[in-house]
C-alpha cells in the first residue's frame, strides 16, 4: 500500500495488512491466489534467506515468492501448474 492509502485505512485493517506481510514459522506461503508457474527448490535443498523458492502468476503478473529464512526445504507442497489460494503453504523450511 502507498503512504496515502495507509493513512486512510482504519487502524484494525492496517494491522491486518501488516501481519499478512510478515513471515514467520517454517512455511513459505503464497501471499495471493494464483497459479504456480515455477518451484525453484526440491525436498532436501539448502535454502538461503531471500532466495526465490516459487513464482506464482496472479492477475497476469509473475510474483517471486522468497524464503523468509535460511534452512533446508523439508517439504514442497505444490508443483508447477497447481492453483493455490492465498496463504497456502508452498514450501516448508526447517
Amino acid at each position: 500500500l502507498g503512504r496515502a492509502q495507509r493513512e486512510n485505512l482504519p487502524p484494525a485493517r492496517l494491522a491486518r495488512k501488516k501481519r499478512a506481510l510478515t513471515a514467520s514459522g517454517n512455511e513459505v506461503s503464497s501471499p495471493m491466489h494464483g497459479v504456480v508457474v515455477e518451484i525453484s527448490v526440491k525436498t532436501g535443498d539448502a535454502v538461503e534467506q531471500g532466495q526465490v523458492v516459487a513464482v506464482v502468476e496472479a492477475m497476469k503478473m509473475m510474483n517471486e515468492i522468497r524464503a523468509h529464512k535460511a534452512g533446508t526445504a523439508t517439504t514442497v507442497h505444490v508443483k508447477g501448474g497447481d492453483t493455490v489460494e492465498a496463504n497456502s503453504p508452498l514450501v516448508t523450511i526447517e
